[in-house]
């Protein structure tokens, strides 16, 4: 978190995040971001893929919907 403040819901779960804070999750699980705030909130959002052989079968078998 760069500045203000947001909830992070992973699933079930939630995690208030700070200036400062950061958190890493696997994002196929359900998730979201909100901002419960009425100040902004600025982050930085970094996506990283497994390359490993794993990583590459897991993602050949996902399903678009």
């Amino acid at each position: 978190m760069l500045s203000g403040q947001v909830v992070v819901q992973i699933e079930e779960s939630e995690e208030t995040l700070r200036r400062g804070d950061y958190i890493s999750f696997d994002a196929e699980r359900p998730h979201r971001v909100v901002n419960r705030s009425s100040k902004p909130a600025r982050l930085l959002w970094i996506i990283a893929h497994d390359r490993s052989e794993t990583g590459v079968k897991r993602r050949a078998n996902l399903r678009v919907q």
